[in-house]
């Protein structure tokens, strides 16, 4: 490895995981792929019609292992400061870096080098075996063999199947060097490299070119130079540097790491962006969890960290929801709403909480830390607020006993419980959406109902005054298992205003009802409400728990 191994941001092994679901991943925002893996992805390249739809298999390129190696020392590492993997031979007679990455600044380039070099006094020519099952070939591609390009091989196809009866089948294009079966160092040769490059693109020009510019970029050595620079630029602005817990180091760059890799490099936002999906992009084929669709994740848990660090690659988040507020409308038309449920590919109409953060994430978190008017004002932000309120205005319902408005038939958070009224998540996500769009109406001087202010002022916040805490939603039984955070989520992100006994009541109360065994981001929430408390211990427990979800070796 380049980097000492003590270094809390280069991850080791001997041995690679035996679930190939836990080995690394490596990405740049467009183009991604797990190590070794037989399938890479690219952000905008989907396949199948409708629910069918998930991110079309892409033959790897990266899937070459290092095979014969005879006696020696192998160790496998992943730098997330370089965003590079590197498999490192050791024998008596020579030293190999194999070398990978997914270019940081070149969005549509993927990098594979061996480095060679002799550590003994025989000067015979050495060789080195490689293995790899890559075939041109994809289950979602109809792919084709086009001409040699300078030396690499081509091929092109269509999708099979585009998302929608409206859409044009995609076509991906994609260059490659090939890769050899064995290796030679000459005799009397005392070091050499291969450098193994592959291109892909939805445009064929693009493809080619960004292929000749990275051979290019070979010879003069500027390529691996680039990609590391934009890394070191990447990470300048998202460090976060801690002494005392070496683990707990580990994951915070492990987690950055792999977020950052699903965003677009600064770089590269002239580009279409395609959001981030749970998964990132090295997941999401068929059959896989979540298919590589954008779920409200993004907007939750991704995108605070990235407008705190990144607020200009933040703001992709939301141009990507405005872009496709269109298909929302549409979506929301077919189901029977007159308004639109701000999302494209609704899976389920219960599933409000889905909707709920994209609104969030609309309103003042964004124009507070940003002051972005314009963004509202000039580039499709306000059409979304305004959509967002019309659809919270369309849900409510007139109380008359209880005289105030409830939302019926929701699933909130917690995904034990569907068909709910009134989620307290969901109702203060659509009280600040009301009163956002109330107020930013008024900055941008435009006309906005004043039904608005009228449904917030009035909405239904469950609240148990006896006990002191707050109920997830009408009805609820305290003691009833709850699957994931959900009320807690009040205090953060929301920041809800409540007593610090009631925040207190929320965090013991529910902890002793959520499943152990939820999602993996239910204990980080409660440690940051434990904080909160100014609870230090308590929050170290939470943060424990989240451990379980971390798979070693490259804490994935």
């Amino acid at each position: 490895m380049e980097t000492p191994r003590k270094d809390p941001a280069v991850f080791v092994a001997s041995q690679l995981p035996s679930d190939a679901r836990f080995m690394a991943v490596l990405a740049n925002g467009y183009l991604g792929t797990q190590v070794y893996g037989r399938s890479l992805h690219m952000g905008d390249v989907y396949n199948g019609n409708g629910t069918q739809s998930h991110r079309a298999h892409i033959p790897s390129t990266l899937n070459v292992l290092l095979s014969n190696t005879g006696p020696g020392e192998l160790l496998y590492g992943l730098n997330t400061r370089k965003g590079v993997f590197e498999c490192v031979l050791k024998s008596e007679h020579m030293l190999v870096v194999q070398r990978m990455y997914a270019h940081r600044s070149r969005r549509n380039l993927l990098v594979h080098s061996v480095h060679m070099q002799r550590t003994g006094p025989d000067l015979s020519p050495l060789h080195l075996n490689l293995s790899s099952s890559f075939t041109p070939f994809s289950e979602d591609i109809d792919f084709k063999e086009g001409s040699a390009f300078l030396e690499a091989r081509y091929i092109y196809g269509e999708i099979h199947a585009p998302e929608g009866k409206e859409c044009s089948k995609t076509t991906v294009h994609m260059v490659w060097t090939p890769v050899p079966t064995c290796l030679e160092l000459p005799a009397g040769q005392i070091v050499k490299k291969w450098t193994f490059l592959t291109a892909l693109s939805t445009d064929e020009s693009e493809a080619k070119a960004e292929y000749r510019a990275g051979l290019r970029a070979a010879e003069t050595r500027e390529l691996y130079h680039t990609h590391k620079a934009a890394w070191s630029q990447l990470w300048a602005a998202s460090c976060i540097d801690m002494t005392g817990d070496f683990y707990l180091t580990q994951v915070l760059y492990a987690c950055m790491f792999y977020m950052l890799s699903a965003l677009p490099s600064t770089s590269t936002l002239d580009y279409p962006f395609f959001g981030v999906s749970p998964g990132g992009l090295s997941n999401g084929e068929r059959n896989e969890d979540y298919l590589g669709h954008i779920f409200w994740d993004q907007e939750t848990w991704m995108y605070p960290v990235a407008l705190l660090f990144h607020p200009r690659v933040a703001r992709t988040m939301l141009e990507y929801r405005v872009a496709r507020l269109g298909a929302a409308r549409e979506n929301s038309r077919a189901a029977g709403h007159r308004v639109p449920k701000l999302l494209a590919g609704v899976l389920c109409l219960l599933f409000i909480h889905y909707g709920c953060i994209v609104c969030t994430n609309f309103t003042p978190l964004n124009y507070n830390v940003t002051l972005d008017l314009n963004f509202f004002s000039q580039l499709g932000g306000w059409d979304v607020v305004k959509s967002i309120a019309e659809y919270w205005k369309s849900r409510v319902e007139w109380n008359k006993s209880e005289k105030c408005y409830d939302i019926n038939n929701v699933m909130p958070p917690d995904e034990y419980h569907n068909g709910v009224k009134n989620s307290v998540y969901t109702n203060v996500v659509a009280k600040y959406s009301l009163d956002f769009a109330s107020d930013l109406g008024e900055l941008l001087k435009v006309p906005v109902p004043p039904k608005w202010k009228d449904i917030s002022s009035k909405l239904k916040i469950p609240i148990d005054h006896e006990k002191n805490y707050h109920p997830e939603y009408d009805g609820y039984n305290l003691g009833e298992s709850v699957k994931q955070a959900d009320v807690i989520l009040l205090g953060f992100p929301l920041g809800f205003p409540m007593s610090a006994q009631m925040r207190k009541n929320d965090l013991e109360l529910y902890e002793e009802v959520t499943d152990h065994d939820g999602p993996a981001m239910t204990w980080s929430m409660f440690a940051v409400g434990w904080l909160e408390m100014n609870d230090s211990k308590k929050a170290k427990e939470m943060i424990t728990r989240c451990y379980q979800n971390i798979h070693e070796p490259f804490k994935v």
